[in-house]
C-alpha cells in the first residue's frame, strides 16, 4: 500500500521540467523504450537536478541520462561526463552527443578506469 501512494505522491511533485526532458520526442526510441525500467524521471527528480545547475555524470556510455540531464539544466547549466577509455565504444557515443547541436552544455572527457579530474573554472 505505501509503495503505489509514495509513487502517486511523487507525480505529483515530478518538476515540470524533469517531464518535458523525458518527454523529449527527439530522444532515440530505444532509450525512450527503456524508460519503463529505468524511471528516469523519478531518477532525476530524486537527485535533486534543476535548471541552471552544473552536474558531474560518471560514464555516460551514450547518453541516455545525459541527454535528459542536459535539457534538464538548460543553456545556464552544463553537464560534465566522465567516461573512462576502457569501455569501447563509449567515450566515442559520449564524444557525438557532445557534438550535437542541443547538447552544447555537455562535455565529456575520457581517463583510465577509476582516474578522473575535476573540471577547474578555466575548462
Amino acid at each position: 500500500f505505501a509503495i503505489p501512494l509514495g509513487a502517486a505522491a511523487l507525480a505529483a511533485a515530478m518538476p515540470d521540467y524533469v517531464t518535458k526532458a523525458v518527454g523529449d520526442a527527439t530522444r532515440p526510441k530505444d532509450e525512450r523504450d527503456a524508460d519503463a525500467i529505468r524511471m528516469p524521471a523519478e531518477t532525476i527528480a530524486f537527485a535533486g537536478v534543476r535548471p541552471g545547475m552544473v552536474v558531474g555524470e560518471l560514464y555516460p556510455c551514450g547518453g541516455y541520462f545525459s541527454r535528459m540531464l542536459s535539457h534538464v539544466v538548460g543553456a545556464k547549466g552544463h553537464i560534465y561526463g566522465l567516461e573512462t577509455t576502457r569501455w569501447k565504444g563509449c567515450l566515442p557515443a559520449d564524444e557525438k552527443l557532445a557534438a550535437e547541436a542541443n547538447h552544447k552544455n555537455f562535455t565529456v572527457k575520457g581517463e583510465a578506469f577509476g582516474a578522473f579530474t575535476l573540471p577547474t573554472g578555466d575548462d
